[in-house]
């Protein structure tokens, strides 16, 4: 398993998040599809899907139908060989 460093990261490009969606940025990272978790403090899921990335650097953005009440998150994304785990506070 290969973990985030200086070189190769994803990282949440705003963070305060403000409305229904999270904007990630991908560098150089093992590129494959992504799936991507958001979990409440509570240990709950609350979104759960999947990001294409052809490797490189690129942006990509998380929508959500739902409404999410103000809360601090983990946003966990993994596509099998790399994981990385980003706090997000949505507002």
């Amino acid at each position: 398993m290969q973990l985030a460093n200086a070189n190769n990261t994803i990282s949440v490009t705003d963070n305060t998040v403000l409305g229904n969606s999270i904007k990630l940025m991908f560098d150089n990272v093992a590129k494959g599809t992504y799936v991507a978790n958001l979990i409440r403090a509570a240990v709950k899921k609350v979104y759960s899907g999947k990001i294409s990335y052809d490797g490189g650097s690129s942006r990509q953005q998380l929508e959500f139908t739902n409404y999410l009440p103000v809360s601090i998150y983990q946003l966990h994304l993994s596509n099998g060989t790399f994981s990385k785990t980003i706090q997000v506070l949505i507002r």
